[in-house]
Protein backbone atom coordinates (compact mmCIF):
# COMPACT_ATOMS: atom_id res chain seq x y z
CA UNK A 1 0.00 0.00 0.00
CA UNK A 2 1.01 3.05 -0.77
CA UNK A 3 0.52 7.26 -0.04
CA UNK A 4 0.25 9.77 -2.87
CA UNK A 5 1.85 12.71 -0.39
CA UNK A 6 3.94 13.50 1.20
CA UNK A 7 4.87 10.67 3.70
CA UNK A 8 6.46 13.68 6.32
CA UNK A 9 2.56 14.95 6.54
CA UNK A 10 0.78 11.06 6.03
CA UNK A 11 -1.91 9.49 4.37
CA UNK A 12 -3.75 8.16 7.21
CA UNK A 13 -3.57 4.63 8.22
CA UNK A 14 -6.36 2.30 7.36
CA UNK A 15 -8.72 1.35 10.27
CA UNK A 16 -7.38 -2.25 10.21
CA UNK A 17 -3.86 -2.43 12.63
CA UNK A 18 -2.25 -5.49 14.13
CA UNK A 19 -0.06 -5.51 17.30
CA UNK A 20 3.46 -5.47 15.26
CA UNK A 21 2.53 -3.60 12.64
CA UNK A 22 5.21 -1.14 11.91
CA UNK A 23 3.89 2.27 10.61
CA UNK A 24 4.87 5.75 10.05
CA UNK A 25 4.75 8.22 12.53
CA UNK A 26 3.54 11.54 10.96
CA UNK A 27 5.62 14.87 11.26
CA UNK A 28 4.44 16.93 14.68
CA UNK A 29 3.63 19.68 12.71
CA UNK A 30 0.97 17.42 10.61
CA UNK A 31 -0.45 16.53 13.84
CA UNK A 32 -3.91 17.59 14.39
CA UNK A 33 -4.84 20.43 17.20
CA UNK A 34 -5.74 18.26 19.48
CA UNK A 35 -3.28 15.26 19.22
CA UNK A 36 -0.60 18.04 18.89
CA UNK A 37 -1.32 19.61 22.44
CA UNK A 38 -1.64 16.40 24.16
CA UNK A 39 1.48 15.27 22.96
CA UNK A 40 4.05 18.10 21.53
CA UNK A 41 2.78 20.61 23.70
CA UNK A 42 3.13 18.90 27.02
CA UNK A 43 6.77 17.69 25.79
CA UNK A 44 5.55 13.71 26.08
CA UNK A 45 6.16 12.94 22.70
CA UNK A 46 9.41 13.81 21.47
CA UNK A 47 9.59 16.25 18.37
CA UNK A 48 12.54 14.19 16.98
CA UNK A 49 10.76 11.05 17.29
CA UNK A 50 8.20 11.62 15.09
CA UNK A 51 8.83 11.37 10.64
CA UNK A 52 10.12 7.20 11.88
CA UNK A 53 8.53 4.30 11.41
CA UNK A 54 7.34 3.23 14.67
CA UNK A 55 6.36 -0.70 15.69
CA UNK A 56 2.67 -0.85 17.04
CA UNK A 57 3.53 -3.14 20.69
CA UNK A 58 0.29 -2.84 21.92
CA UNK A 59 -3.29 -1.88 20.98
CA UNK A 60 -5.95 -0.46 23.39
CA UNK A 61 -8.86 -2.54 23.38
CA UNK A 62 -10.48 -0.17 21.09
CA UNK A 63 -8.29 0.04 18.59
CA UNK A 64 -8.01 3.80 19.39
CA UNK A 65 -4.40 4.28 20.90
CA UNK A 66 -1.07 2.28 20.87
CA UNK A 67 2.35 1.96 22.54
CA UNK A 68 5.00 2.29 19.94
CA UNK A 69 8.70 2.13 19.95
CA UNK A 70 10.70 3.91 17.26
CA UNK A 71 12.82 2.34 14.72
CA UNK A 72 15.73 3.85 13.04
CA UNK A 73 18.64 4.34 11.31
CA UNK A 74 20.74 6.50 13.61
CA UNK A 75 22.53 8.50 10.92
CA UNK A 76 23.21 5.41 9.21
CA UNK A 77 23.54 5.32 5.46
CA UNK A 78 24.12 3.18 2.50
CA UNK A 79 28.34 3.52 3.18
CA UNK A 80 27.93 3.66 6.90
CA UNK A 81 26.49 1.52 8.70
CA UNK A 82 28.21 2.53 12.39
CA UNK A 83 25.38 1.08 15.41
CA UNK A 84 24.46 3.54 17.38
CA UNK A 85 26.22 2.32 20.79
CA UNK A 86 29.64 2.87 18.61
CA UNK A 87 28.40 6.87 17.73
CA UNK A 88 29.41 9.53 20.26
CA UNK A 89 26.27 11.33 20.41
CA UNK A 90 24.74 8.02 22.14
CA UNK A 91 27.87 6.69 24.23
CA UNK A 92 25.80 7.65 27.65
CA UNK A 93 22.94 4.66 26.33
CA UNK A 94 23.57 1.35 27.26
CA UNK A 95 24.38 -1.02 24.45
CA UNK A 96 22.07 -3.55 26.07
CA UNK A 97 19.27 -1.27 25.40
CA UNK A 98 19.15 -1.18 21.40
CA UNK A 99 17.75 -4.08 19.82
CA UNK A 100 19.13 -4.65 15.98
CA UNK A 101 16.73 -5.94 13.16
CA UNK A 102 17.99 -8.91 10.78
CA UNK A 103 20.81 -7.66 8.66
CA UNK A 104 21.90 -4.63 11.39
CA UNK A 105 24.64 -5.30 13.35
CA UNK A 106 23.95 -6.14 17.18
CA UNK A 107 25.76 -5.66 20.32
CA UNK A 108 26.02 -9.11 20.97
CA UNK A 109 24.49 -12.60 21.05
CA UNK A 110 22.91 -12.46 24.26
CA UNK A 111 19.55 -10.68 22.53
CA UNK A 112 18.24 -12.22 19.57
CA UNK A 113 17.74 -10.39 16.11
CA UNK A 114 14.18 -8.82 15.53
CA UNK A 115 12.81 -10.61 12.00
CA UNK A 116 9.64 -9.15 9.77
CA UNK A 117 7.30 -11.56 8.94
CA UNK A 118 8.19 -13.74 5.91
CA UNK A 119 8.55 -12.04 2.65
CA UNK A 120 8.85 -8.59 4.31
CA UNK A 121 12.27 -6.34 4.78
CA UNK A 122 13.23 -3.09 6.07
CA UNK A 123 13.63 0.20 4.15
CA UNK A 124 17.46 0.21 5.69
CA UNK A 125 17.98 -3.58 6.04
CA UNK A 126 21.75 -2.98 7.72
CA UNK A 127 21.14 0.11 9.63
CA UNK A 128 17.46 -0.61 11.95
CA UNK A 129 17.67 -0.40 15.02
CA UNK A 130 15.13 -0.15 18.32
CA UNK A 131 16.08 2.01 21.29
CA UNK A 132 14.01 0.03 23.99
CA UNK A 133 13.31 3.15 26.25
CA UNK A 134 11.56 5.35 23.73
CA UNK A 135 8.07 3.76 24.29
CA UNK A 136 5.40 6.33 24.00
CA UNK A 137 0.92 5.69 24.22
CA UNK A 138 -0.12 7.68 21.02
CA UNK A 139 -3.66 8.26 19.40
CA UNK A 140 -2.99 5.86 15.85
CA UNK A 141 -4.99 8.90 14.17
CA UNK A 142 -1.29 10.14 13.73
CA UNK A 143 0.11 6.95 12.51
CA UNK A 144 0.16 7.10 8.41
CA UNK A 145 1.44 4.70 5.20
CA UNK A 146 5.38 3.67 6.03
CA UNK A 147 5.84 4.82 2.06
CA UNK A 148 9.35 4.02 1.40
CA UNK A 149 8.33 -0.04 2.22
CA UNK A 150 7.20 -2.12 -0.72
CA UNK A 151 4.94 -3.81 1.56
CA UNK A 152 2.96 -3.63 4.90
CA UNK A 153 5.58 -4.64 7.47
CA UNK A 154 5.58 -6.17 10.75
CA UNK A 155 7.53 -7.97 13.47
CA UNK A 156 6.80 -11.98 13.66
CA UNK A 157 5.09 -12.90 16.60
CA UNK A 158 8.35 -14.26 18.62
CA UNK A 159 10.16 -11.55 17.70
CA UNK A 160 7.00 -8.82 19.04
CA UNK A 161 7.55 -10.88 22.39
CA UNK A 162 10.76 -10.93 22.73
CA UNK A 163 10.90 -7.27 22.34
CA UNK A 164 8.40 -7.01 24.90
CA UNK A 165 10.14 -9.42 27.43
CA UNK A 166 13.46 -7.22 26.92
CA UNK A 167 11.32 -4.00 27.40
CA UNK A 168 10.02 -5.02 30.59
CA UNK A 169 13.27 -6.30 32.55
CA UNK A 170 15.35 -3.27 31.01
CA UNK A 171 12.31 -0.36 31.50
CA UNK A 172 9.12 -1.66 33.03
CA UNK A 173 8.26 1.08 34.52
CA UNK A 174 7.70 2.66 31.53
CA UNK A 175 6.24 0.28 29.81
CA UNK A 176 3.79 -0.17 32.68
CA UNK A 177 3.40 4.05 32.52
CA UNK A 178 2.24 3.44 28.65
CA UNK A 179 0.17 0.77 29.70
CA UNK A 180 -1.59 2.79 32.17
CA UNK A 181 -1.74 5.48 29.44
CA UNK A 182 -3.06 2.93 27.05
CA UNK A 183 -5.92 1.62 29.41
CA UNK A 184 -7.06 5.45 30.19
CA UNK A 185 -7.70 6.32 26.42
CA UNK A 186 -4.35 8.19 26.25
CA UNK A 187 -4.33 10.18 29.25
CA UNK A 188 -1.67 10.17 31.85
CA UNK A 189 -2.94 8.67 35.28
CA UNK A 190 -1.61 9.50 38.96
CA UNK A 191 -0.11 6.15 39.11
CA UNK A 192 2.46 7.01 36.13
CA UNK A 193 5.27 8.45 37.84
CA UNK A 194 7.79 11.13 36.37
CA UNK A 195 8.70 10.09 33.05
CA UNK A 196 12.12 7.79 32.53
CA UNK A 197 14.91 7.88 30.33
CA UNK A 198 13.28 7.67 27.03
CA UNK A 199 14.05 10.53 25.27
CA UNK A 200 14.86 10.06 21.67
CA UNK A 201 18.40 11.15 20.23
CA UNK A 202 17.74 9.26 16.85
CA UNK A 203 18.27 9.79 13.29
Amino acid sequence: MHSTVDPAWGETWPVYRREGDIVFLKFYKSFDPDDYATLIETNYLDRGATCHPVIILKLSSGGTHAIITTVSAYGSNGHNHLPPWEQPRHIRKCPEDFRSFEGSARVSSSHRLLYLEDGMGMPKPNASWVYIRSLWTVPVSVFAVLDDAPQELRLTQASLEDLLRHMEERCGPRLRECRDRLESGGEATPSSGAPLDNRYSGN
